[in-house]
């Protein structure tokens, strides 16, 4: 059967067609990032990345995997569980890479393609790199829509990112926002200011996380950036009694 990976690149692909049939004109100077995260029991080990197709068992551990496109970044943190419910230090790893048109690969695509790059701080101190057309300059390599740079080495296929195998000893959570969070707000302060609210504060934590990078954008520019953010606390005791009692 179709590998996860192989699923989401053709989902993508799907709806990257039906947005440019559906949105026209719309969608040729406008674009947006897409981040997917995926839990599931998977087949063994995350290391091992057996088939798709075997059946999940409550023995296997909770697995979870990224797709994405664009600049936005999807962080997984641990941390060592603790009596009454309050952990230790939290152990962040970012599960992806901001596509921008001067990572090598990216770049190559690009100039493949017969589009530039402009190099970052070309602009202004503190500019990013842009991919060129005669009309536009876009900070991304790969996104979802923006069809003008289609033909200049922009790229619609979503990259995977690492298989990560859940602990079930350990506490965890996954923290999802645009690039106006990661801006002026780096993982670690960001996982550790929302992990000081309880689970069932999510929705309380991101939008006190939200908040703080409006106000960190206000002090410092007239613009704020786009800023989205979402916040999961996977319980994995909750997922296995589920499958047991199923």
């Amino acid at each position: 059967g179709e590998s996860w990976e192989e699923g989401v690149k053709s989902a993508v692909s799907d709806i990257v067609g039906e947005c440019r049939e559906e949105l026209g004109k719309k969608a040729h100077s406008s674009g947006c990032t897409v981040t997917v995260a995926f839990m599931d029991r998977g087949s063994g080990p995350a290391e091992s990345e057996k088939a798709d197709t075997d059946a999940a068992s409550p023995t296997r551990p909770m697995r979870l995997r990224t797709a994405y496109l664009g600049d936005s970044i999807a962080v997984h943190a641990t941390r060592a569980k603790r009596p009454g419910g309050k952990g230790g230090q939290w152990d962040v790893t970012v599960l992806t890479d901001i596509h921008r048109p001067d990572r090598l690969d990216e770049e190559a695509r690009i100039l493949a393609a017969g589009g530039s790059v402009l190099p970052a701080n070309a602009g202004c101190a503190g500019s990013p790199p842009r991919l060129l057309t005669p009309d536009y300059g876009l900070a991304m390599s790969r996104s979802f829509g923006d069809f003008h740079c289609a033909s200049y080495g922009l790229s619609h296929e979503p990259e995977i990112g690492p298989c990560r195998e859940l602990d079930q000893d350990l506490d965890h959570m996954i923290l999802i926002c645009s690039d106006g969070v990661w801006d002026v707000i780096p993982p670690p302060q960001a996982v550790a200011f929302v992990g000081k609210f309880r689970p069932e504060e999510a929705q309380l934590a991101v939008d006190r996380l939200v908040a703080k990078a409006q106000l960190r954008w206000q002090e410092v520019d007239t613009v704020v950036d786009d800023i989205t953010a979402i916040l999961v606390w996977p319980s994995l005791e909750e997922a296995k009694e589920t499958v047991e009692v199923a």
